[in-house]
């Protein structure tokens, strides 16, 4: 469960900093919405207050062996989905311990991304864009 927290925090930390590119949002306004814990948690995130583009993120994260898969990114769009790809794999974990709690919290996560991804099927098809069907989905597995 501590794995998912962390992830999570992580997540939240890099959203604040990528959308508040461009933004009146000061660095310390942006310090104060992070979360006190997390794998990017002190260091990691004073570090991310000080970014002012999407490379300098990437470059954070290629210090930390969790989120390297996550450097050859070049967007936040991709970032945001390796981290859902990554959210999920700790989530298949959790049914592998037992007496814990975190196997309901993996079981709500894969209906969010269920829904997440029927949502992604729907509106591709409304839009005709059949063609850009695997792009916004999030497979998990073998």
């Amino acid at each position: 469960m501590q794995k998912l927290l962390c992830l999570e925090a992580d997540r939240h930390a890099i959203r604040i900093t990528v959308n508040s590119f461009g933004t009146e949002l000061s660095k310390c306004d942006r310090q104060s919405l992070f979360a006190d814990f997390g794998n990017l948690h002190p260091e990691g995130q004073s570090r991310l207050m000080q970014c002012e583009s999407f490379d300098e993120v990437r470059n954070i994260l290629s210090t930390y062996p969790d989120l390297q898969k996550l450097t050859s990114a070049t967007s936040f769009h991709e970032i945001d989905k390796g981290m859902r790809r990554l959210e999920l794999e700790y989530c298949q974990q959790t049914f592998e311990v037992q007496f814990n709690f975190a196997i309901f919290y993996a079981f709500t996560k894969f209906q969010e991304n269920e829904l997440s991804n029927l949502l992604w099927l729907c509106e591709c098809i409304a839009q005709q864009q059949k063609a850009n069907l695997d792009e916004g989905m999030v497979h998990v597995g073998p």
